[in-house]
């Protein structure tokens, strides 16, 4: 059975709006992981001072208050719990955001020493650990072009992502 033209033209443009969407997954996945390592520094920061506000909750609530915190007119913004629903509330919501930074910050520590036999892997920590550092500046470093900056920071970036989130964003055609 022989195609028509429109109908080649429709599986065409099929496979062509799915290797579009492919690639935008990729890049979200690489600004995904870029992001996380920008960040990293200040997850470290928020860690350490949300441990130092859990501890510090936890001993300041615990001499037995207890008076319910209901406001006068019930008006909009008030809570109407009691003081001890309040705190456990605010406490798990700090151990809950304190528990996923840190694991977040394992997992980026985990891809990062997966990579750290790489030649190219100074580049992360030029770039988002330390340094904050341009392509241009990092090819003066390394002594390579800042499009060799931009070719090892794209590659050593999707070694990353492969322990960030398996091979799903891994392009597997030859095309891509």
């Amino acid at each position: 059975m022989a195609l028509s033209r429109a109908q080649k033209t429709e599986i065409i443009k099929m496979i062509h709006d799915d290797k579009k969407a492919s690639k935008m997954k990729r890049i979200r996945a690489y600004n995904n992981v870029r992001k996380c390592l920008y960040l990293y520094k200040d997850m470290r920061i928020f860690v350490d001072q949300e441990k130092l506000f859990i501890e510090d909750f936890i001993e300041r609530n615990t001499a037995g208050k207890s008076a319910d915190m209901v406001g006068n007119g019930g008006g909009a913004g008030e809570y109407k719990g009691s003081a001890q629903e309040l705190y456990v509330e605010l406490l798990e919501s700090a151990k809950d955001n304190y528990e996923a930074t840190l694991l977040m910050i394992k997992k980026i520590e985990r891809a990062l020493d997966n990579v750290a036999d790489d030649k190219r892997y100074p580049i992360i920590g030029h770039k988002y650990l330390f340094d904050n550092l341009t392509n241009e500046q990092i090819g003066e470093i390394m002594h390579c072009s800042e499009s060799t900056v931009r070719r090892y920071e794209a590659e050593i970036l999707q070694r990353i992502d492969v322990h960030f989130s398996g091979a799903a964003n891994l392009a597997i055609d030859e095309g891509a």
